[in-house]
């Protein structure tokens, strides 16, 4: 298995697997991300997800939207386990941001 690190009270994989290519973010070009979204269908990204898993990887950090949300119920309702540390956007100290993140975490985020 991975090493892990502790990260503010988590152990935490020292390779953690990011969530833009299942969101479509390339940071390349629209037709990339265009791609992305047409390959990481829900099935692809939990498997993606059961096979980082199973490589040791134990955290991912992803956008904290409804499609996330959605396909880690999925996730997580079948036994998977990886942690998710939410990107909560917008301005910390703003009442927004605080019902975001209190969102993320009840959708299963471990820290955003």
């Amino acid at each position: 298995m991975l090493p892990q690190v502790e990260f503010c009270g988590l152990d935490v994989s020292r390779l953690i697997i990011g969530g833009n290519p299942f969101s479509g973010f390339s940071h390349q070009s629209r037709e990339r991300d265009e791609e992305m979204l047409d390959y990481y269908t829900v099935a692809r990204i939990k498997e993606t997800l059961a096979r980082a898993e199973a490589a040791g990887i134990n955290t991912a950090i992803m956008r904290s939207d409804a499609h996330i949300h959605r396909l880690l119920r999925e996730y997580y309702n079948e036994g998977g386990k990886i942690q998710w540390i939410a990107q909560v956007p917008g301005d910390r100290s703003s009442a927004e941001f605080r019902v975001d993140a209190r969102k993320a975490v009840s959708a299963g985020a471990v820290a955003a």
